[in-house]
């Protein structure tokens, strides 16, 4: 019995001493577990920068005529060459025309034409016809005088009233820094009546262009 008493208290000293180096080791860890969350909240070194670059500046689009014709955005061009006298039923006279892109983006045109103010229209009817052409004009001396253009139609001849024609089917491309050469035939119909004689009037026409998209 002595001896199982000893050996009892034994076992209990034992368990007691192994608690203890239990709580020792648990200690220890937390130690290293806590040592290592402190290195976690170290602050970390930074920077920012900016970076600016140069100017950053805008085209321009303008459509010219001729030489120096319409120099700036939405500038009349006033070709008082295209002008004729003493004409009589049928015929027609020819006239040329550069249309020139001055600005950087490649552009699409179209025309129209209508009857002007200086001076006052004052033909019966519409006996006044007009229509573009490519190419350039073809010069006719003789009478009748019937003058045409070297190129093909580019839309269909007018006769000339109050309202915009369209004289361009299908939009013409000009690209940057080019031209295109267009032809004008303008007469006076066949059918023009006795009324129209001594009569007097100007054309007026519209050209805009819009960038191209592709």
């Amino acid at each position: 019995m002595a001896d199982g008493r000893h050996v009892a208290r034994v076992q209990i000293r034992a368990s007691r001493r192994g608690r203890r180096d239990i709580s020792v080791r648990a200690l220890l860890s937390l130690g290293l577990v806590a040592g290592f969350g402190a290195m976690g909240t170290m602050a970390f070194w930074t920077d920012q920068a900016a970076v600016t670059g140069g100017s950053i500046t805008s085209g321009a689009m303008d459509m010219q005529f001729d030489t120096t014709g319409g120099v700036g955005l939405g500038t009349s061009y006033a070709k008082s060459s295209i002008s004729w006298t003493d004409l009589t039923p049928g015929e027609q006279k020819a006239f040329n025309l550069v249309v020139k892109n001055v600005g950087s983006p490649t552009f699409t045109y179209t025309a129209t034409v209508t009857k002007g103010s200086t001076p006052t229209w004052t033909y019966v009817g519409a006996p006044i016809t007009v229509r573009f052409f490519t190419g350039s004009a073809a010069s006719d001396t003789t009478y009748p005088q019937e003058e045409s253009c070297s190129g093909s139609a580019i839309g269909p001849a007018q006769a000339v009233d109050a309202t915009n024609k369209n004289l361009i089917s299908s939009a013409q491309t000009i690209a940057g820094d080019q031209s295109q050469s267009i032809c004008m035939v303008v007469g006076l119909a066949s059918s023009a009546v006795n009324e129209n004689q001594n009569r007097t009037g100007q054309l007026s026409f519209t050209f805009a262009a819009t960038q191209a998209v592709s």
